[in-house]
């Protein structure tokens, strides 16, 4: 992914809104589940890095805020959307350093 000016972390009310959406909604529970598995092969074998997991996240944030403009009309920026990831990677990070393999 190329990232680019407005992917900055910033935070805003809207960005903890899709985050809590994201990790609420039953409809993303399985991409969140495959992005999780995926990140916990990388931190058992020690090639985990914060930055790849923000953008691994912030695709699981994109299709929230597909999600939430279908049902509410509002659409997320770049900016929210990439700091509702970052908030998903240090929520879920916290369950990788517990050793926890179900979320």
């Amino acid at each position: 992914m190329k990232r680019t000016k407005s992917m900055v972390y910033v935070d805003s009310p809207e960005a903890v809104e899709l985050y809590l959406c994201a990790v609420n909604n039953g409809d993303c529970y399985h991409r969140i589940q495959s992005v999780y598995q995926n990140l916990l092969r990388k931190w058992s074998k020690g090639q985990y890095d914060n930055d790849r997991a923000v953008e691994a996240w912030y695709y699981i944030a994109d299709a929230e805020a597909q999600i939430y403009f279908k049902d509410f009309g509002y659409r997320f920026t770049v900016t929210e959307k990439w700091s509702a990831a970052v908030k998903l990677e240090e929520h879920y990070r916290e369950y990788l350093i517990n050793g926890d393999e179900n979320v």
